[in-house]
């Protein structure tokens, strides 16, 4: 996963936090119990669900370490009790329910009406099989479920991992991995009043439709600090689909190696989608490889990367129909279409393109229009397109309106790092457009050196990288910088809080290789989440996200 920010990320999170924090908790009551519960059948009570009963507002179930399955230890319902369950170790990988059964299908847990203060936190559900949410089903409810995991659940219809259908749930850090349902994969939201909150990831999911998350019949859906990764569907929406008066909006949110028939990573259709500082990444579709929208679905995308698409049709960033798309201060970089439009294709609707860049495409020109409706273009620089910049119905923009056709000297573009250089022409008020301001995602990155020796700059991925990601055991950090010199690498959390100290020592031979086997400077496991690593050298750092699944 790539990431540039060029503000304070820290800030951004603690807010999100504390608004989870101060809208979604509910006071316990003063005599509040606690009721153990364990996979063998020892502890308070026998089962999940015989303590859940016994339970009152404001008690607290805990799950020891272990797989529960069977009667009682799956269906699980709160009653519309405001209790939390969550594992004692806090671990979600070592405290699972198990839904497996050969003889009938069962999900995890079913939310029907209850409200925040029914809490869910830290618990793996694998196996869930159901029509409807194999994992999770909340209808018309509002449950708190946080840092929870979803292995391997399948839904007959909708919702492999996730099925919500009315109310406002958030899920805090949650996870849907290899989920499988005919539409949503990992996730299913329809019909809900208010808006379903994710943070967390989608990863390895399968649907006809919408493999990582479906939002239908007027749901909506909030995405922050979000990850979809190689998810697949036959036909709409390898990572997300969108339709039917259905709305959704991301911030800070990755999708990447995802694959369908139409719309790679997005597919819209008669809805509203809004992308904000989010990033489209090496996916493939017959046509709008990154986004394919139609039928009054106008995106936004603003301050937006989308690099390394490809279409062998139209639309390697983007393809719109009827629809008419708002694109502002992003990055389009190394898209392919193999007909037309490597950044942006438009059928019979409009465009507006305002502060953006797009580069170095590799095949078709970077926008084509067929039959288009109102076209504005603003402060944009169009360059080195292997199919043509400036063409068809966008030539008259050519060097008007602060536009222009020069190179905007990325610091390391094929090595995804599209920080600009200090003499970049996208630069705010640069010559030969003074009246522009920033175009593009990110402002300057690297400094212009006098030197051969490799820098290590913000940004810069070719000098540092974290693979994999997600990880669960384990992930390495390679880093590239000059001999000698010092560096420290360091984990941070999503609250800009140091996790762990891994190494501050000179480089040797110009390379550095580091594990982190997802641990504190204590060396207890710390639960799964988005981390920042972080390597700083005098006066030049690099950072770069990582997803830890349990």
């Amino acid at each position: 996963m790539y990431l540039r920010i060029s503000y304070s990320a820290a800030s951004v999170f603690l807010v999100s936090l504390a608004f989870l924090a101060f809208h979604f908790c509910i006071p316990s009551s003063a005599h509040a119990a606690t009721y153990l519960v364990r996979a063998d059948g020892t502890g308070d009570f026998p089962t999940i669900q015989s303590a859940i009963d016994a339970a009152v507002n404001g008690d607290r179930v805990l799950l020891a370490d272990g797989v529960f399955s069977g009667p009682g230890n799956r269906d699980l319902t709160y009653g519309l009790k405001a209790i939390t369950i969550e594992s004692e170790g806090g671990v979600p990988a070592d405290c699972v329910i198990d839904c497996a059964d050969p003889l009938a299908p069962h999900r995890g847990f079913l939310f029907d009406g209850e409200g925040p203060g029914s809490i869910l936190r830290k618990i793996e559900i694998r196996n869930g099989r159901a029509d409807f949410g194999g994992g999770i089903y909340s209808t018309n409810a509002s449950p708190t479920i946080t840092r929870c995991t979803l292995v391997s659940c399948s839904a007959v219809a909708q919702g492999g991992g996730i099925y919500v259908d009315g109310g406002s749930p958030a899920f805090s850090y949650c996870y849907a991995l290899y989920c499988d349902a005919e539409e949503g994969g990992g996730a299913f939201v329809t019909g809900s009043p208010g808006e379903v909150y994710f943070v967390g990831g989608f990863a390895d999911n399968q649907a006809d439709f919408g493999a990582g998350l479906c939002v239908d019949d007027g749901g909506s859906a909030h995405l922050f600090n979000a990850a979809f990764v190689r998810n697949e569907a036959t036909t709409y929406g390898g990572a997300v689909a969108v339709r039917n008066n259905s709305t959704f909006r991301s911030e800070l949110t990755s999708f990447e190696d995802s694959e369908a028939a139409t719309g790679g990573a997005v597919y819209t259709d008669h809805s509203s989608i809004t992308l904000t500082d989010s990033w489209i990444l090496r996916n493939h579709a017959s046509h709008g490889a990154g986004i394919w929208c139609q039928n009054g679905s106008s995106p936004t995308l603003n301050r937006c990367v989308v690099a390394f698409n490809y279409a062998p049709g139209y639309g390697g960033g983007v393809h719109c129909w009827n629809s008419s798309p708002d694109i502002r201060s992003s990055t389009f970089y190394d898209n392919a279409a193999g007909e037309h439009g490597n950044g942006v294709s438009i059928e019979q609707c409009g465009l507006s393109l305002s502060r953006s860049i797009i580069a170095f495409g590799a095949e078709g020109e970077a926008v084509y229009c067929y039959e288009p409706d109102v076209i504005s273009i603003e402060c944009c620089d169009i360059y080195g397109n292997q199919g043509g910049d400036w063409t068809s119905y966008i030539a008259p923009f050519q060097d008007t309106e602060g536009n222009l056709r020069l190179d905007p000297r990325f610091c390391d573009g094929p090595g995804g790092d599209w920080t600009l250089e200090a003499t970049s022409p996208c630069l705010p008020h640069s010559a030969p457009n003074p009246e522009c301001d920033l175009i593009g995602a990110f402002g300057v990155g690297c400094p212009v050196s006098s030197t051969d020796e490799p820098l290590l700059t913000e940004f810069g991925e070719s000098w540092l990288r974290v693979q994999p990601s997600p990880f669960r055991d384990g992930t390495w950090i390679r880093l590239n910088a000059a001999p000698t010199e010092v560096v420290r690498v360091s984990v941070f959390d999503a609250a800009g809080r140091l996790v762990r100290d891994l190494r501050r020592e000179p480089v040797r031979d110009g390379t550095l290789e580091i594990e982190w086997d997802g641990r504190d400077q204590a060396g207890s496991p710390v639960g799964p989440g988005v981390y920042f690593v972080r390597a700083e050298a005098e006066d030049r750092s690099a950072s770069r996200p990582v997803v830890l699944v349990r």
